[in-house]
């Protein structure tokens, strides 16, 4: 050691002190250190959140959530509805094919007779009879009357209430009133069923 060196004297002088003391010395890092973080692993990434994304996944979400909330509501008042509305169901008995009672037969022996061309009118009261109809126009009238109509009519009416009327062949058959019965046994005659409860069926 230069003992002419002042400075240098100082600061061993200073150094010896410190060591005697046993007081820190200063850290004076090697050539290869970077720092006080040297040797440690670096830190992990962390990628910085994708804020378009979840904005786009949100608006699906409340998208979703609406069209559950709209097809919901109508489907819970449907149910309530048909659930709790007091509402019946009437029954209604299928309609009558037959009236009840024995079905009219010819009696020739005191048939009445109508010709072609011609008309006759029938109407009597809970009376039982037959008429030989020939291309004629017929009508039977009154009430509960079982009538046998024989041969062939252009025209066969049926008016008044309860009537029951067997007819061998007729062009066309229109009925009137309530609660008639006409059964025709063959040809395809023009039917028209008026009035209530009245039957024109092929027997």
């Amino acid at each position: 050691m230069d003992a002419d060196d002042p400075e240098k004297r100082i600061r061993e002088l200073e150094r010896r002190l410190a060591d005697a003391k046993g007081g820190p010395r200063e850290y004076v890092p090697a050539d290869d250190a970077v720092g006080p973080d040297a040797g440690l692993p670096p830190p992990p990434t962390v990628n910085a959140p994708n804020y378009e994304l979840l904005r786009r996944q949100m608006n699906r979400r409340r998208r979703l959530s609406s069209v559950w909330g709209i097809l919901l509501v109508p489907g819970i008042l449907l149910v309530a509805i048909l659930v709790f509305h007091p509402y019946r169901v009437e029954k209604h008995p299928p309609p009558a094919t037959a009236l009840p009672g024995a079905e009219p037969t010819a009696d020739l022996s005191g048939a009445l007779t109508v010709g072609p061309g011609g008309n006759l009118t029938e109407e009597p009261s809970a009376a039982t009879f037959t008429v030989v109809c020939d291309r004629a126009e017929l009508t039977i009238a009154g009430n509960g009357n079982s009538a046998y109509v024989a041969g062939h009519c252009a025209h066969l009416i049926v008016t008044g209430s309860r009537n029951k009327v067997v007819a061998d062949n007729a062009d066309a058959i229109d009925t009137d009133g309530s609660a008639n019965q006409v059964i025709y046994h063959g040809g395809a005659p023009q039917i028209s069923v008026g009035g209530t409860d009245n039957i024109v069926r092929k027997g």
